[in-house]
């Protein structure tokens, strides 16, 4: 697969810019601004409807620390928190979120960290959007079997692994190549591999 080495020769460079970022994130989410959005928001009370309101995002000179796609306080309003393994963030009201700055900030180095680096992979290392690949699957994706799906375009590919943990209704998920984002021109470069591969749970398998 001719993209394989393009992926390779970007792996080194992209590890040291997400190392930085994870380094950086706390100091850089003390840094925000307001900007007009509309999008789906899925918390109470707004119950997975679409809004226009403030939402927050990085001053532009840290911009690229955050989701290219997304507000950098998503991780509340798209209620991330439900399954913090922090209590106070966990049991948060939106009236707690909206009157505490501490809990505001935690939120957004909580999304930087689930997200990390994502600006500087998606203007950095980012390739074409394309179209029609051909595809390889073997298994059935969130069945709790061994899983994957290669994509391959002219100029990038992606490969999804799910690698089930035995005796667990865990998974360890692979995500390598690039990968699109809603409307996006681009696809982010994508590294998850092991041991950066995230561990996930499979939402049913009944």
């Amino acid at each position: 697969m001719k993209n394989l080495g393009i992926w390779l020769l970007y792996f080194i460079p992209a590890l040291v810019v997400e190392i930085f970022c994870y380094l950086t994130n706390p100091i850089v989410a003390l840094f925000v601004t307001k900007e007009l959005r509309t999008d789906r928001v899925k918390r109470e009370p707004f119950n997975n409807g679409t809004y226009t309101f403030d939402r927050e995002y990085l001053i532009r000179t840290f911009r690229w620390w955050q989701t290219h796609d997304n507000a950098v306080d998503e991780w509340w309003y798209g209620a991330f928190n439900d399954k913090s393994y922090f209590k106070f963030l966990r049991e948060a009201t939106q009236q707690d979120y909206d009157n505490s700055w501490w809990i505001r900030y935690c939120c957004r180095v909580m999304w930087l960290y689930r997200n990390n680096a994502y600006g500087f992979l998606y203007n950095l290392f980012s390739r074409p959007l394309e179209f029609d690949p051909k595809l390889y699957e073997h298994g059935i994706e969130d069945s709790g079997k061994f899983w994957y799906l290669l994509a391959v375009y002219p100029s990038s590919f992606k490969l999804e692994v799910q690698i089930p943990i035995w005796k667990t209704n865990r998974y360890m998920t692979i995500n390598m190549g690039w990968k699109a984002h809603k409307t996006f021109p681009r696809v982010m470069y994508a590294n998850r591999v092991p041991p950066f591969a995230a561990i996930k749970e499979y939402k049913d398998l009944s």
